[in-house]
């Protein structure tokens, strides 16, 4: 999932990105500027509610 929907579905998620290569820190970190127009985010809301959890979850 990519770093911008998990910050804008669950704001406690703070992604630490796992390089060590500079230009996909800057990547990432570049997620932050994107803005979701409220159609995207219907529509991830509405692909992600069809995704089945198994498994329990704390």
């Amino acid at each position: 999932m990519p770093t911008k929907m998990l910050s804008v579905k669950l704001v406690y998620i703070v992604p630490i990105p796992g390089s060590t290569k500079l230009a996909h820190i800057q990547e990432n970190l570049g997620a932050a500027n994107y803005e979701f127009s409220a159609e995207e985010l219907t529509k991830f809301n509405t692909d992600l509610e069809k995704i089945t959890i198994a498994g329990a979850r704390n």
